[in-house]
């Protein structure tokens, strides 16, 4: 049953597309397609717990926000295009996760700083006691520098001399951490991009960006979880200081903890994270943006954000 237009005069912008929807005979935008009800158009009232619509509880906010996307079918059902959008709140809110990104990175360059150190005290300890003079001494420092001084912070972060595959002149495993983060934080965005490319054919030419917008950096607050990769290494490795054996095998974890198998689990971690961005946008492409083939659309955009990235390493390798 059809709802009744509103009496009205005063204008009934579309929330997606702002088509003044005054005076048609149902709830339905002819621009956009996108159906809503008069009772939600004409209302403004906020998400129960949205980051952008409480900043007088910005931590909790903040939590629920982010949590409330791991069950993304409820998270955009309750967040509707008719939710009033706080530009000033949203970019505030992707800062925030930008900052957890980055964290990531620092947490990974200060495990390798507590390792570095260990191997360099180990080798300053392995050398006699007898060369102590200060030309011997200084020429120490330059190969093995004090923990926590300058020059050790500096070792840590920089690209050994006899490495020539650094791209940024950094530690290959502090590059690494970086450009995974980069690759993420830029993901959303790319994925934006190729949606502007076809909105046209999805009849969507006229989408505000700021809904786009929103779309995207709800579904790439999944990436703020990446921290957790850092934490999973710095456990492992925590277990290994302890030497802790595991007891079905009775190897050490030395043994299990090369370089190689923290790559290959930041990399699938990383995976997980974009098949699960994946996952949220699609539902948000349906649900939010009312697309009809939102699957096959989130699919395709994700297959071209992949070869755009194989294109620029194919580039730059």
């Amino acid at each position: 049953m059809s709802e009744t237009p509103p009496d009205i005069s005063v204008s009934i912008p579309c929330p997606l597309c702002e088509y003044d929807m005054r005076g048609l005979p149902e709830p339905r935008c002819p621009e956009c397609g996108a159906r809503f009800t008069w009772k939600e158009l004409l209302e403004d009232r906020p998400h129960p717990y949205l980051f952008e619509h409480h900043p007088e509880r910005n931590v909790v906010a903040f939590l629920r926000t982010a949590l409330g996307g791991l069950r993304p079918l409820k998270f955009w059902k309750t967040l509707r295009p008719t939710h009033r959008i706080v530009a000033r709140r949203l970019t505030w809110y992707w800062a925030i996760v930008c900052v957890l990104m980055a964290s990531s990175v620092l947490g990974i360059y200060g495990l390798h700083c507590v390792q570095l150190a260990d191997q360099i005290a180990r080798a300053r300890a392995s050398y006699p006691a007898v060369f102590g003079d200060a030309s011997y001494r200084q020429l120490l420092d330059e190969i093995a520098p004090q923990p926590g001084s300058m020059a050790f912070f500096r070792r840590a972060w920089l690209s050994p001399r006899d490495t020539t595959t650094s791209i940024l002149g950094l530690d290959p495993r502090i590059e690494n951490a970086c450009i995974c983060c980069v690759i993420l934080l830029l993901w959303p965005w790319l994925t934006l991009a190729s949606l502007a490319t076809l909105r046209i054919t999805l009849r969507r030419a006229n989408v505000r960006r700021a809904q786009l917008s929103r779309v995207v950096i709800y579904c790439g607050d999944a990436f703020l979880w990446m921290p957790l990769a850092a934490l999973v290494i710095l456990a492992v490795w925590v277990w290994n200081v302890f030497d802790v054996r595991v007891a079905t095998t009775g190897r050490r974890w030395a043994a299990l903890y090369p370089n190689e198998l923290e790559e290959w689990f930041v990399g699938s971690f990383a995976a997980l994270l974009v098949l699960v961005f994946a996952i949220r946008f699609g539902v948000a492409l349906r649900r939010y943006l009312q697309l009809r083939h939102a699957v096959s659309t989130a699919i395709l955009l994700q297959i071209i954000v992949l070869l755009t990235y194989a294109a620029i390493v194919s580039q730059f390798g």
